[in-house]
């Protein structure tokens, strides 16, 4: 939801009202953890836009002494209370799932391998809720930066995926019961299906950063997957 963009607050703020709206009409989005929300909850503003934090001056009652915060300039402190563990958004992305099962179809920013698999995507997502609340240290589950193994940073599923990929991919279905897993994290050229539509990279750099092709993946009745394009 969040990285490289200057309006990344105000896209917090339309995703969460929609969210709202959807469930007043009887529908529902749901949204993930990422890892550019693992970052922001570590205090770590790499991989950030040219200058988001004006966004989050007028915002009150944030945590300015933390210690964590000393590592930043500051310009940048507000933002970094705001984002970090137990900050005012932080305590907001708690409230959703780090990875997300539909029927047989697995919604995750990086991707689930069988360790993970095994350890249950019930216990990541609350260790991951946990410490984003403030209640704890960060999990295990989401340590690591890119190309790690960890929900939210991996790329096995979604970068040169070749037929061992393939494999761990179907190790970790049969462990979850389901069909399919739908990743993001690494950037496609379009929306791609590998093993066979066992898995689907849908991240296509849509926001202004990458300036990336409008693509959406229509999943209807847990069975028939459509590329929407303009």
């Amino acid at each position: 939801m969040i990285g490289r963009s200057d309006d990344e607050r105000q896209v917090l703020d339309f995703l969460f009202d929609v969210r709202k709206k959807a469930e007043a009409s009887g529908g529902y989005v749901h949204l993930l953890v990422g890892n550019h929300e693992v970052m922001g909850g570590r205090v770590d503003n790499q991989a950030v836009g040219l200058n988001p934090f004006p966004g989050y001056e007028d915002l009150e009652n944030l945590a300015l002494d933390d210690a964590r915060l000393l590592i930043l300039p500051e310009a940048q402190k507000k933002r970094g209370a705001a984002l970090m563990s137990g900050g005012i958004y932080a305590k907001r992305f708690a409230e959703l799932p780090t990875v997300f099962q539909l029927g047989g179809t697995v919604f995750v920013h990086g991707g689930v391998v069988p360790r993970w698999a095994e350890y249950g995507i019930e216990k990541v997502n609350a260790e991951v809720s946990r410490w984003l609340f403030g209640a704890s240290a960060e999990p295990d589950c989401s340590l690591g930066v890119d190309n790690g193994d960890r929900v939210m940073w991996t790329r096995q599923f979604s970068s040169a995926v070749d037929a061992t990929d393939c494999a761990v991919l179907d190790q970790s279905l049969a462990i979850l019961g389901a069909k399919r897993m739908i990743v993001a994290h690494t950037v496609q050229t379009t929306i791609s299906s590998y093993c066979d539509g066992k898995v689907w990279a849908v991240d296509v750099g849509m926001s202004r950063f990458y300036g990336g092709p409008i693509e959406v993946l229509e999943i209807v009745d847990d069975e028939t997957l459509t590329v929407l394009r303009p």
